[in-house]
């Protein structure tokens, strides 16, 4: 499940998503899930991040625009 970062509900983890998952470090980083263009969710959820490999920056999902935008 990915993580959702709202500013008004929080951090949460949806139960309908099948996305990856990010990673909890032991040195303490955070490792957020990472894909290719081609592999973003096919039905994302407003607040998704997660590291685009094509294009090379952490991205974010907008549902207001329905779009993805850097970070």
């Amino acid at each position: 499940m990915p993580i959702v970062i709202d500013p008004i509900a929080g951090i949460t983890f949806p139960d309908n998503s099948t996305a990856a998952t990010g990673t909890l470090a032991a040195n303490g980083a955070f490792q957020l899930p990472a894909g290719t263009t081609a592999q973003r969710p096919t039905t994302p959820i407003g607040g998704m991040i997660r590291l685009n490999t094509t294009l090379g920056y952490v991205e974010y999902y907008n549902s207001n625009t329905s779009s993805w935008f850097a970070l």
